[in-house]
């Protein structure tokens, strides 16, 4: 995907995470939702590199995507090892002016390092690990 808005909507009792890009999603924007009581992870960006072994030339992965001024809280009903942001093998995403409490685990989670350039500002998190 592509460009893609998800905006001013409320995700709710939802069993699994609320949110997820896999693979190829470029400059999409997840802003002003309010995503509460989820089974899993709010918003996780999830890629893949096959046999590519880490090296990121096949461009399976999230990048230039903005995740901005949402209101998570109560997450991880289900799942233990959730948080309210989660990103694995994905690059150059920016996450910031988000209120983010209340989840079994941490509230951002870089699972790697893969590619760099992830940006994580002004964002309000607390009462994690509980």
């Amino acid at each position: 995907v592509q460009g893609i808005n998800i905006t001013d909507c409320t995700f709710t009792q939802l069993g699994g995470n609320a949110i997820m890009l896999t693979n190829y999603a470029r400059q999409c924007t997840i802003a002003r939702n309010h995503i509460f009581e989820i089974g899993d992870s709010a918003v996780a960006l999830l890629g893949s590199t096959g046999q590519d072994m880490m090296i990121g030339s096949q461009a399976t992965y999230p990048a230039y995507n903005l995740i901005e001024e949402n209101h998570i809280h109560d997450l991880g009903y289900y799942g233990k090892q959730t948080s309210a942001y989660f990103k694995a093998i994905c690059r150059r995403n920016t996450i910031r002016r988000n209120i983010m409490y209340n989840g079994p685990r941490a509230g951002v989670n870089f699972n790697d390092g893969f590619a760099g350039g992830e940006v994580l500002e002004g964002n309000l998190i607390f009462t994690f690990v509980r």
